[in-house]
């Protein structure tokens, strides 16, 4: 795993993420088309990117994931999140679907059922 940024001397040791000329020159830096430098006056390019480089799991387990733990910040439309495939297309999230299925699997596992 590869951690990018500045090394924080807090209580623990962490680290910040890059931001504005240092994250748009490591981007540039990058070469990945389609992910590109964010303009900060813009208010759809904030936010947070992630690129996963070589995972151990694939686009889709990525969505299944992602419907299934952000639920509730998408239902409400608070957080926007896209995935793309390894081709670049992008992948639909649909956490309403995930949810049905999640709370059969939870009340069909109760115990003493």
């Amino acid at each position: 795993m590869g951690l990018y940024g500045a090394l924080s001397q807090d209580l623990f040791t962490s680290f910040e993420p890059l931001r504005n000329d240092a994250a748009d020159a490591f981007v540039s830096e990058l070469g990945i088309p389609e992910f590109s430098k964010r303009s900060k006056d813009r208010i759809e390019d904030h936010g947070t990117s992630y690129l996963f480089v070589d995972p151990s799991f694939s686009p889709e387990e990525l969505v299944w994931s992602i419907e299934r733990n952000w639920w509730p910040l998408l239902e409400t439309h608070r957080v926007g999140i896209s995935v793309h495939d390894y081709t670049g297309e992008n992948l639909e999230i649909g956490p309403r679907s995930r949810l049905c299925s999640s709370h059969s699997l939870r009340l069909s596992t109760l115990p003493g059922e």
